[in-house]
């Protein structure tokens, strides 16, 4: 059974596959992706989750976690909104919106020493004393083996000024 036919036949939401982060070889093979979920109800709320899913060596898959990252609020005012698959893949985007979330990122980011953050899904934002963004982005660490992670990352802009709000590892 592939990945993407498993994922069709977990009840209760919809899951659309977006980047694909990666592969641990066990025995057999862990797979890791981001997914855009949208529950199959009356008022659908969307959630980005990571979703680790198991491959045995007979090529049968079944999923072993899900994660959820960020999830829209239940509260139509206020609180987090989750970004349409249309605009997740802030860097392919050529628009003054995705060209200020990515600015704003860079500027966030600018001091950290020892790791460098690129970033892969602009997931959703807040209001919050400015704006709050949440990205996905992989980080190379400056080590001698160049460590490769994803972090869940919110940065708040206000008033031209760009900080971090949080970075969770995924």
């Amino acid at each position: 059974m592939h990945i993407e036919s498993l994922l069709v036949f977990s009840g209760g939401s919809d899951f659309e596959l977006m980047p694909f982060l990666g592969i641990q070889i066990v025995s057999g093979q862990n797979c890791a992706f981001i997914c855009r979920r949208k529950s199959v109800t009356l008022h659908p709320i969307s959630t980005y989750s990571l979703v680790i899913c198991y491959k045995d060596l007979g090529g049968n898959c079944e999923i072993t976690r899900i994660k959820d990252v960020v999830k829209d609020s239940e509260c139509s005012l206020g609180g987090i909104v989750c970004t349409k698959d249309s605009e997740a893949f802030i860097t392919r985007l050529d628009s003054i919106e995705a060209n200020h979330i990515l600015q704003t990122f860079n500027k966030a980011l600018c001091n950290v020493i020892g790791v460098k953050y690129s970033p892969i899904l602009y997931i959703a934002y807040s209001i919050s004393r400015g704006i709050n963004y949440h990205i996905i982005a992989r980080s190379t660490i400056s080590d001698k083996v160049q460590t490769i992670g994803y972090q869940h990352i919110v940065i708040n802009y206000f008033m031209e000024t760009a900080s971090i709000v949080s970075i969770e590892e995924l």
